[in-house]
């Protein structure tokens, strides 16, 4: 089995990131209004409802541990949910 190629992964990631959630006003978890919190099994759903392959498993988490823009992921208090959820958070 290849690995997937980590640029060509990160581009669909923020494809489906900015098209899908965040477009809809859904995507972001924070308030700080330097960053994007985002939620990986929201964003496994959005790509499938985008049409958008991303890897499985660990392969996309993978990629995304290289992304410049990543600053930390933790949980924390949702704006959107109103309750704690584990987020990637990025730098915008």
């Amino acid at each position: 089995m290849t690995r997937p190629n980590n640029a060509a992964v990160r581009a669909a990631f923020w494809q489906v990131v900015e098209a899908g959630l965040v477009s809809r006003g859904v995507g972001n978890h924070t308030s700080d209004p330097s960053q994007l919190a985002v939620c990986m099994p929201e964003v496994r759903t959005e790509a499938k409802r985008l049409g958008v392959r991303l890897p499985a498993g660990k392969s996309l988490l993978d990629a995304m541990r290289t992304c410049h823009r990543l600053v930390d992921v933790t949980p924390i208090r949702s704006r959107v949910r109103h309750s704690t959820v584990t987020c990637w958070i990025f730098r915008k």
